[in-house]
């Protein structure tokens, strides 16, 4: 087992001696690279759920606030850590803009069915407008800004994507396993995340284990999620610089 958990802590990747005892039964010949193939598609949140796996600081989702301005502070975050992807999305496209496209491939289709409920659910979705957007300002956006629920099995922690990181794109598989290395920035229990800081390890979570997240990015079964540590809630809002960077304003409502 030793030669095992040695070369899992090369690469960062903190499990259970439970777990690493269930794979030799499973397998008396299983190599240190087969566990780790292993371990790339499982989710952390299962196997690495104890304290002992825990990686990220328990506190990393929380806002901090100074003491004397009680506003709030940021903090670097140093090391680095085997993390798994819970969600990711693409949240410099509005959420009405994606269902804009939803509605304008249902009526391209041409069916004639329920006309009725069609044309009621178009006046819910665009309120004074009559008619769905055309194609043209539906695909209207600024450049990619991803969002992403992180966790080492334990902690999960919100990101965002500070500065373009070309390994991940909103089509990265949900239980996907990336190494996250500092120095980085959070600020309000949000990691600010470059290329420098991510690597992607590869991997998956079939998805009747990663069902589990819901359509807001949160993990439904993650004891310890940005959610339940961060009462107030959040309003981040970005610029595009001229040098092409993304500056972050964040507010609290």
């Amino acid at each position: 087992m030793r030669p095992i958990k040695d070369y899992l802590k090369s690469k960062f990747i903190a499990v259970s001696d439970h777990w690493i005892t269930n794979q030799l039964n499973t397998n008396n010949s299983i190599t240190s690279e087969m566990v780790y193939q292993k371990w790339l598609d499982s989710d952390l949140r299962k196997i690495s759920s104890t304290n002992e796996c825990a990686a990220l600081p328990t506190d990393c989702n929380q806002i901090k606030v100074d003491e004397q301005t009680d506003k709030p502070i940021k903090t670097t975050l140093n090391g680095k850590f085997a993390l798994q992807i819970n969600s990711i999305e693409d949240i410099s496209r509005p959420k009405v803009l994606s269902a804009a496209d939803a509605l304008e491939n249902e009526l391209n289709s041409g069916s004639d069915d329920n006309s009725e409920n069609e044309t009621e659910n178009q006046t819910k979705l665009f309120k004074k407008r009559k008619t769905a957007p055309k194609k043209k300002e539906v695909t209207k956006r600024g450049a990619r800004l991803l969002s992403m629920m992180l966790t080492d099995g334990v902690t999960e922690c919100k990101a965002i994507e500070y500065q373009p990181i070309p390994c991940l794109t909103v089509n990265t598989a949900i239980g996907s396993k990336v190494l996250i290395s500092g120095p980085l920035e959070i600020h309000t229990g949000i990691m600010f995340l470059s290329t420098c800081n991510v690597k992607l390890l590869g991997g998956s979570v079939p998805l009747s284990e990663s069902n589990t997240v819901n359509d807001h990015g949160s993990s439904a079964n993650s004891g310890n999620s940005a959610n339940d540590r961060t009462s107030t809630p959040l309003r981040t809002l970005f610029e595009q610089t001229s040098n092409n960077m993304m500056t972050p304003i964040i507010t609290l409502d």
